[in-house]
């Protein structure tokens, strides 16, 4: 059932694509998809290479005696459209309703070009083009989960999306015979025989190691899903699988621009496979100089006790040199924090501070701090606060004697921004803020870039500053025209070494003793790791 043959598709040898052929599209199941998601609906199409409709929408539904994590479809599509394009992509929406939120949502989409060139066997993006040959076989597609819809389409940006851990869609294409129709539905074969290609879908080690955790999980079949809902609802009749469908796709009525299923729900948290942290860089940063972050733990927040226990703290210090001053970034390494408890609401505090030298004495400056959720607990169960997240900087001193009361919020955005307007020493730094990437080591294939701005979550910001703090191209073709970072490096000294001094400094000052981020710490209130990733 695990078996995954990496292999490239050997059936596209036959002959050319007639204008008057035909062919069969057939979804035959799902793998390991997230058990949030509950029953999904597939919304089949066909596009030219701008986007252009070619087929009208076609909705797939599964077996309802199959489960949530491996659904089966065994459904098909003909089409014998004339004089099809032969740019043509097939694109089919993955339509889910949120059986925690309620609400209807696009799980993500597969994407797969319906012919290719005769010889190159490349993608066609000629119109006009008249030797190509049908993409046929049987492909194992990763789902992404970030709108695949550009123009002119091209398969080679859609495959550097994100796309959901573990999870992919079995699929066929098959010709039709010459002059038919139609003909009967053909059984797909076997997973295990590894007749599915996966060219076009790879996995991780981290994904083969949480496939080999969920097969072993129970997964509830769509039937006891669907049953659920209406016992929520105080419906207790018993619906036939016809009748059920029917029911629960009156809900389901997402556009293909729909909101996006959030990625932080795909699997609930595990202490062994822990959190990758990364604190991607500031924006509208109201000091010319080269900023550290000390990141402390909370509960308990040692470092603010008198006694200033650093063993819960470590520093993010590394900064890129050609990165703006305005909007500095750093290259650190992103850390992966395993083995931390979820009985707590861990909470990660930032602070924020800069380093000056005067005749060569380090000088440390206090410039404003931030905090974070490890963890969301709002979908039934403890799930990494995955995400890409923009934070409001508060002014410093961080006021300690708030600490234990900020980590029992439970909605920690609401409890700081009601905090910011009844605290005297809890003011913002407008429109300053530091942008920080969590989430599930597992989650290897979301958030694959560096500082992507249009994925700002501002939801910790109060709606009424987004537009202050807001990062949009016009901000970013802006402040990368400003002076660098590289501008402040002392003359003589090489940027390493100007880092190199900073960063010592920072360790000294902060009382912070980590020479690597490999230190392991055990204390009564967590036991994690932190490593290099």
């Amino acid at each position: 059932e695990m078996c995954i043959r990496d292999s490239n598709n050997s059936e596209i040898n036959g002959a050319d694509y007639l204008p008057s052929d035909g062919f069969i599209i057939y979804i035959d199941s799902m793998r390991f998809i997230p058990e949030n998601c509950g029953l999904i609906k597939v919304n089949l199409r066909a596009y030219t290479i701008n986007l252009d409709k070619l087929i009208e929408e076609t909705m797939i539904f599964p077996d309802l005696s199959s489960t949530v994590c491996m659904p089966v479809y065994k459904k098909k599509k003909i089409l014998t459209v004339s004089n099809l394009d032969p740019t043509a992509v097939i694109i089919a929406s993955l339509e889910v309703f949120d059986k925690e939120l309620l609400k209807d949502r696009i799980l993500g989409f597969i994407v797969l070009n319906a012919f290719i060139d005769s010889v190159s066997k490349e993608p066609i993006s000629d119109v006009n083009a008249v030797n190509y040959r049908l993409n046929e076989g049987h492909f194992q597609l990763p789902i992404y989960c970030e709108y695949p819809f550009s123009t002119p389409f091209k398969m080679d940006k859609v495959i550097m999306l994100d796309t959901i851990p573990c999870a992919s869609v079995l699929v066929r294409i098959k010709k039709l015979p010459s002059g038919k129709q139609d003909m009967e539905y053909e059984e797909p074969p076997e997973y295990k025989t590894g007749e599915y290609h996966t060219m076009y879908c790879t996995f991780s080690p981290e994904e083969r190691d949480l496939m080999s955790e969920r097969i072993l999980e129970h997964s509830s079949t769509l039937k006891e899903v669907i049953e659920s809902w209406r016992a929520r609802e105080g419906i207790k009749t018993e619906l036939r699988e016809i009748e059920a469908v029917e029911w629960l796709t009156s809900f389901m009525k997402a556009a293909p621009h729909a909101y996006i299923f959030d990625y932080k729900y795909y699997e609930k948290y595990n202490p062994t496979a822990g959190i990758l942290f990364s604190i991607e860089g500031f924006h509208n940063c109201p000091t010319n100089l080269p900023l550290v972050v000390l990141c402390t733990f909370n509960p308990p927040g040692e470092y603010y006790e008198t006694s200033r226990n650093p063993s819960s703290s470590f520093l993010i210090s590394s900064v890129q040199f050609d990165s703006p001053q305005k909007s500095m970034r750093f290259s650190e390494t992103a850390q992966r924090m395993t083995g931390i408890n979820d009985t707590e609401r861990w909470q990660l505090i930032l602070d924020i501070r800069s380093v000056t030298f005067e005749k060569g004495e380090p000088k440390l400056v206090e410039w404003g701090w931030s905090i974070i959720s490890l963890f969301d607990r709002s979908h039934g169960g403890t799930y990494v606060n995955t995400g890409l997240h923009q934070l409001p900087v508060y002014k410093a001193p961080l006021p300690a004697s708030v600490l234990s009361d900020v980590a029992k919020a439970s909605d920690l955005h609401v409890y700081m921004q009601d905090l910011a307007t009844r605290h005297p020493s809890v003011k913002y730094v407008e429109p300053m803020s530091i942008i920080v990437l969590l989430k599930d080591f597992r989650y290897q294939n979301v958030y694959k870039g560096t500082f992507e701005y249009k994925r700002f979550n501002k939801n910790a910001i109060p709606k009424a500053q987004w537009g202050a703090y807001d990062y949009n191209i016009q901000t970013h073709a802006r402040v990368e025209k400003g002076p660098k970072l590289k501008e402040l490096v002392p003359s003589g000294e090489t940027a390493e070494s100007y880092q190199q001094r900073i960063t010592e400094a920072a360790k000294k000052l902060s009382l912070i003793h980590i020479s690597e981020p490999t230190r392991r710490y055990a204390n009564s209130y967590a036991v994690f790791c932190l490593k290099k990733k």
